[in-house]
C-alpha cells in the first residue's frame, strides 16, 4: 500500500514539475547572460547574437505610430543568413511584450519598410556577398525609428545605435550611442543603458 502511494505521489510530482517548467518557459523573458550581470559566458555566436536582439526589443520603446497595438515586432537582417535562421527559430516560440516577432531578410531599401530593429552584419558569409552594408543602409533609416545594431568598431560613428562587441573569451558586450537613439526617436530602458558602454561619437568622429 505504501509503495503504491509512493508511486502515485511520485507521478503527481513529475506532472507538477512538468507543468511548472512549461509555465516558466512561457512567462520568462529570453535569457541573455550579459543582461544578468554577465555571471556566465556568452559566446559571440549567431545564436547568442539572436538572443541579444530579441532582448533589445523588450528594452526599447518605439513611438506609438510606428508600433501600433496588435502588430508584431519586425527584425530586419542584412548579411547573415545564419543569424536570420536563429531569429526565425526563436520567433516561432517567443513573444516580447505580448507581441509576435517577424524576421525579414534585407536585400534592398524596400525590405526596410516596417522594420523596428535592423541588424547589419559586417561579416558576409558565402551567399551573402551582395548584401547591403551599414554604409548603404544607415543613411536610409536616418532619423527613422529603427533600432540599428551591428558588430563593427565603426558602426556608432557611422550613425548606428547599438554595437555588439566580443570581449574576453568571446563574451558579448554592447555599446550604445544614446545620441543616435534619441535622434531616431527611441527610448532605451535605463536597465539596458546601465549594462552598456555609452559611446557618443562627435561629428568630427564621423557620427551623424
Amino acid at each position: 500500500m505504501f509503495r503504491a502511494l509512493s508511486t502515485t505521489c511520485s507521478g503527481v510530482r513529475r506532472i507538477l514539475v512538468r507543468c511548472l517548467i512549461v509555465a516558466l518557459a512561457t512567462m520568462a523573458p529570453v535569457w541573455v547572460p550579459s543582461l544578468r550581470a554577465q555571471s556566465a559566458p556568452a559566446y559571440a555566436s549567431e545564436a547568442v547574437r539572436a538572443l541579444f536582439l530579441i532582448n533589445f526589443l523588450g528594452f526599447t520603446d518605439w513611438p506609438a505610430d510606428t508600433l501600433p497595438q496588435n502588430t508584431p515586432y519586425v527584425i530586419g537582417v542584412a548579411g547573415s543568413r545564419a543569424l536570420e535562421e536563429e531569429l526565425l527559430a526563436l520567433a516561432e516560440k517567443r513573444l516580447v511584450r505580448d507581441r509576435r516577432i517577424r524576421v525579414v531578410r534585407v536585400k534592398n531599401s524596400r525590405d526596410l519598410a516596417g522594420c523596428h530593429l535592423l541588424y547589419v552584419s559586417p561579416f558576409f558569409a558565402s551567399g551573402d556577398e551582395n548584401s547591403p552594408t551599414a554604409g548603404e543602409l544607415l543613411p536610409l533609416v536616418r532619423r527613422q525609428s529603427v533600432l540599428t545594431v551591428s558588430s563593427s568598431s565603426t558602426f556608432l560613428q557611422e550613425g548606428g545605435i547599438v554595437n555588439l562587441v566580443a570581449g574576453d573569451q568571446g563574451r558579448l558586450h554592447f555599446e550604445i550611442s544614446t545620441n543616435n537613439a534619441k535622434e531616431a526617436g527611441l527610448v532605451l530602458s535605463s536597465r539596458l543603458l546601465a549594462l552598456a558602454r555609452i559611446v557618443n561619437p562627435s561629428p568630427a568622429d564621423g557620427g551623424r
